[in-house]
């Protein structure tokens, strides 16, 4: 569920990555980026910027 909450929330341009961060309970856009990499092999800038 959060997973879905933070990849709809991303294809949001207007909604910034730092509220992301904070509406999904992380303390740090350091410690989200850190396990964002980690699930998906890009950095959240870097999926938001990806053409689908």
């Amino acid at each position: 569920m959060l997973k879905t909450i933070i990849f709809s929330d991303l294809f949001r341009k207007h909604i910034p990555i730092k509220e992301i961060v904070f509406t999904t309970g992380f303390n740090s856009e350091s410690n989200f980026t850190t396990c964002f990499k980690n699930n998906t092999s890009v950095t959240p800038s870097e999926f938001r910027n990806t053409p689908f």
